[in-house]
């Protein structure tokens, strides 16, 4: 056979290197997406018929099936038409193809620690390999159709119809959880093809990421999250660590495609009502929705609810903390006070929007087992929720400008050593000679820049430089470990002490209120 071959012609033996080279290359370019697709085991079980490469250098796969590591294949499975997601480029692909590097130890430990019940994934045989930097991440999911465990999974935690698009998209229509995809096509009589959903992180900057994620339903309705995240990436969005990233601003905005009026028409006539006594229904069983998570929304919010939903348009939720936060640490805050420092309004159509206002009460939990409350039973609870919140809580506010962005910083406390006022109980507080005072939580607004001495309800102490104050919490800077600053929640303070180490100013006493 070498014989043969090496009597060929030049030409044919170039033919016969250039198909070899090519079918090689084509099959390093598929590998690349169907690594690609492989990290969907990230998040649960996944197959696909087969991957393809754009000519742009788009990758993506046909008719994926995504379902719960515990779930049923045949029954929990999330079924996508197309998937596809936008790359760099073809140089980008092309490195990716034939870096050959060595796996990826960093997406190896992710994928252990996100699928550890998908041995087979995360193990030494995953085939995530290291790939090179992607400075965005743009995936769409075309025709997307969701599973009954999917459904029950969001409705849990979440407002959001997975299949309407719309929020708070059956509360009142009996005891109808959420809509699938057949029962809105079927009952609501509106279009039913799928939804779209659409995914793009982009690295604007040495610290900052665009997200946003969007879900639309033609013809039913559509909501689109768009936030600007502070998170170290190095230019590859693979690797950012999100647990670590800080929330700069969010918008939420849901946009009615003609789900609200075929919602109000079907519920009314099923349950024998007009669409007035459905909407007033449906808004007892979004109180009743939100007791069970320990919130009441306030008269004004409901007002404004009321209009969407009864007339559909657009309804927007927006929040810019004061400063960047993350939700790991915004979590360990009560629920008035993240709500404050995310400076949240709501805003319907183009109308002024209005402060994101909710009462926090006692958690209304739903019954357990079959038991069902019924129309009459939610009417009851949300009217004696309501008549316990303070007589200021009742009334219906008007619309109003969005609350101005809240600054935790205060004015820093003025002293000075050529002061002649005394200090604590007749002493003259010096550097060699401190003086310790009790204060209350609030006198820490004039106390910024000085030394503090905090001790907290889990009977631990931490003392160091005041850096910032505000009513949700203070932050520290420790004097054991320089360098490092440390946030306390007002929450967990038991008792605060400054440490003067020079008198106060006459101007600086009186504004503290000292003798």
């Amino acid at each position: 056979m070498s014989k043969s071959i090496a009597g060929w012609p030049w030409w044919a033996k170039a033919v016969v290197l250039l198909v070899g080279l090519g079918g090689f290359a084509y099959v390093r370019i598929r590998g690349v997406a169907s690594d690609a697709m492989q990290s969907l085991n990230l998040i649960g079980w996944a197959s696909f018929d087969g991957t393809f490469v754009d000519w742009n250098g788009d990758i993506g796969a046909r008719n994926v099936r995504i379902w719960p590591w515990e779930g049923d294949p045949e029954t929990d499975a999330v079924t996508v038409q197309r998937l596809v997601i936008d790359t760099p480029g073809w140089g980008w692909v092309l490195k990716s193809a034939f870096s050959f590097g060595a796996p990826s130890g960093l997406l190896k430990s992710r994928a252990a620690r996100w699928a550890a019940r998908a041995a087979e994934q995360a193990s030494e045989d995953s085939p995530l390999e290291d790939i090179p930097a992607m400075p965005r991440i743009h995936a769409r999911f075309e025709g997307v159709v969701f599973s009954d465990y999917a459904h029950q999974y969001v409705w849990e935690d979440d407002v959001h119809g997975l299949a309407s698009g719309s929020v708070f998209e059956s509360e009142g229509c009996d005891q109808d959880l959420y809509w699938t995809e057949d029962e809105l096509g079927a009952q609501l009589d509106v279009p039913t093809r799928g939804v779209d959903l659409e995914l793009d992180l982009n690295a604007s900057g040495a610290e900052s990421i665009a997200m946003s994620l969007a879900l639309t339903a033609p013809g039913r309705s559509s909501w689109r999250y768009e936030a600007d995240w502070q998170a170290a990436h190095d230019g590859n969005l693979v690797l950012v660590d999100w647990q670590e990233a800080k929330l700069r601003s969010e918008r939420w905005t849901v946009q009615d495609d003609g789900f609200v009026a075929a919602r109000n028409a079907y519920c009314a006539k099923r349950e024998q009502l007009t669409e007035a006594q459905f909407i007033d229904r449906h808004i007892d069983y979004v109180q009743r929705r939100l007791l069970h998570w320990g919130l009441f929304a306030d008269p004004s919010l409901v007002s404004a609810y009321r209009s969407f939903a009864s007339g559909g348009g657009s309804l927007t939720y927006e929040a810019r903390p004061a400063d960047a936060v993350s939700l790991t640490k915004l979590a360990s805050y009560s629920g008035s006070d993240m709500l404050w420092m995310l400076n949240a309004n709501l805003r319907l159509n183009e109308e002024k929007a209005l402060p994101l206002k909710l009462h926090f009460v006692s958690e209304v939990p739903y019954p357990d087992g079959e038991e069902i409350e019924n129309a009459a039973q939610i009417r009851e609870i949300v009217a004696a929720a309501q008549a316990a919140l303070p007589a200021d809580a009742q009334a219906v506010a008007v619309a109003e400008e969005p609350l101005q962005t809240p600054s935790p910083a205060v004015p820093t406390m003025v002293v000075s050593a050529e002061s002649t006022m005394i200090g604590v109980d007749g002493q003259v507080p010096t550097a060699e000679r401190p003086v310790i005072e009790e204060v209350s939580y609030d006198d820490l607004a004039l106390m910024v820049g000085e030394r503090v001495i905090i001790r907290t309800t889990m009977s631990s102490t931490r003392e160091g430089e005041l850096k910032s104050f505000n009513r949700a919490g203070l932050r520290i800077a420790l004097r054991n470990r320089p360098g490092m600053e440390l946030e306390v929640p007002k929450d967990t303070v038991a008792s605060v002490q400054v440490v003067w180490t020079k008198a106060q100013t006459a101007a600086a006493s009186a504004a503290a209120g000292k003798k």
